[in-house]
């Protein structure tokens, strides 16, 4: 399979307001670098893993993260219908209402990680003739707006579907478009309490249109900006008005979300395989380059966490074996990479099964692999960053699913969150929950 053909599904988009220690912010936590807020986790799992808290095999076909939010699980699944599915902390299922028509093809289902936000759900579906946004009440899951993108701003069907969240920034909503043209904005906005238009971003020189990540946050408080990896360049906007503060041009989208941590943003620059980093000005509105990788030197379809100065990700390493004539030989091999933050030097890497998803909470940083060939026999892995790089601390093998495992697993609530295909399993991180009784 080309890489084109899966690099969608790993380009999910997240929730952009303030998540509390509880919360888990939305697709890869509140400020979509991976990283979620959740403390106090089991710094190692008992052998087996984690308990298996609960588990719900009925969401249909589907790419979406759980969003947790007040105790309540929000959850993407079906086609060629979607929905919307709301579960207790404890698994039981509060209601499951359709919004609308899903993606359909080798890869069907729900693309988009539910943003909750002051009582609003909201997410977009990955139909690829149309861009389809919804809000929902979180209470109910009553149908409160929906938008098409195309109909009110125009754009052409996304080769393998919409693959992205809408962001949920302040009061507005931003999301991409597919666009060929001098005329349809490459983002725009939308109030989140009606749907109506907020913004429009300038359309550039044409083909700035949506790639194969979603657009994400970098910078702090007042000076943060959106960030949004399009087909032709990379672009910094502001979020209350989409003016364009900076550009760097590209040759060719990408499915790593843009990672910010700490003054460092992380960037597919120029395709698959291969980041750059950008150590942007206080304020966010300039920047100088790092680094950037050599060309596949990191794994194109999984995404990135940067962390006591340290950038984490599934890449590429040098493995030896022996042929079938007993020759010693050298192959490239996926694996757990290591990169330092500030000069772009590997530290390590450890040979891994297969491609994923990485995120990182309380310290730890959660390695998912279960791509292609791998799908049925996945594993979820821990370590630590640590002065050579990072320390393996302890793995597991989730309940499995269907289809690839690609999907970011989400932390909170002292529980890890598993979508994989149909299945949603939920596991126990609590340290309490682990101590022998008197």
């Amino acid at each position: 399979m080309r890489v084109s053909h899966i690099a969608v599904l790993l380009a999910f988009g997240c929730l952009c307001a303030e998540a509390r220690g509880g919360n888990s912010g939305g697709y890869r936590g509140p400020n979509r670098n991976g990283i979620y807020p959740a403390t106090g986790l089991l710094a190692k799992w008992p052998e087996g893993g984690p308990k298996l808290l609960w588990k719900y095999d009925k969401l249909g076909p589907g790419w979406a993260s759980a969003t947790v939010v007040d105790e309540t699980v929000y959850c993407l699944g079906g086609a060629p219908m979607g929905h919307l599915f709301a579960f207790t902390i404890d698994g039981k299922l509060k209601w499951k209402r359709p919004y609308g028509p899903e993606f359909q093809m080798r890869f069907d289902g729900t693309r988009s990680t539910a943003t909750v936000t002051d009582g609003l759900v909201i997410f977009s579906s990955g139909k690829k003739d149309e861009r389809s946004v919804y809000c929902l009440d979180a209470a109910s899951g009553k149908k409160l707006w929906h938008v098409d993108g195309h109909k009110r701003f125009g754009g052409e069907p996304q080769g393998w579907g919409y693959n992205e969240s809408p962001m949920v920034i302040g009061d507005v909503v931003a999301f991409t478009l597919r666009a060929k043209d001098e005329k349809t904005p490459p983002v725009v906005a939308l109030n989140k309490r009606t749907g109506e238009t907020a913004w429009t971003a300038d359309p550039g020189p044409g083909d700035l249109s949506a790639g194969d990540c979603s657009i994400s946050v970098a910078g702090e408080g007042e000076n943060r900006i959106i960030v949004a990896n399009a087909w032709r360049a990379i672009l910094a906007l502001e979020p209350k008005t989409g003016k364009t503060l900076w550009s760097i041009p590209t040759r060719q989208g990408t499915v790593i979300t843009p990672t910010y941590s700490d003054g460092y943003l992380l960037v597919g620059k120029n395709g698959y395989g291969r980041v750059t980093m950008f150590r942007l000005a206080r304020d966010a509105r300039s920047y100088r380059e790092l680094w950037d990788t050599k060309p596949k030197e990191v794994n194109g379809i999984s995404q990135a966490v940067i962390l006591d100065g340290k950038v984490f990700m599934i890449g590429k390493t040098e493995q030896e074996y022996t042929d079938n004539r007993g020759r010693r030989r050298t192959r490239k091999a996926l694996a757990w990479v290591c990169f330092d933050a500030q000069t772009g030097k590997r530290l390590k890497s450890r040979p891994c099964m297969a491609d994923g998803s990485i995120v990182a909470a309380n310290g730890l940083v959660y390695y998912m692999e279960g791509g292609e060939r791998h799908c049925k026999t996945p594993k979820v892995s821990i370590a630590k960053p640590a002065p050579d790089g990072f320390e393996f601390v302890s793995t597991f093998t989730p309940v499995v699913g269907t289809k690839e495992l690609w999907v970011s697993p989400t932390i909170a609530e002292g529980r890890l969150f598993i979508r994989h295909g149909s299945v949603l399993s939920v596991y126990d991180l609590r340290p309490d929950s682990y101590r022998q009784t008197k």
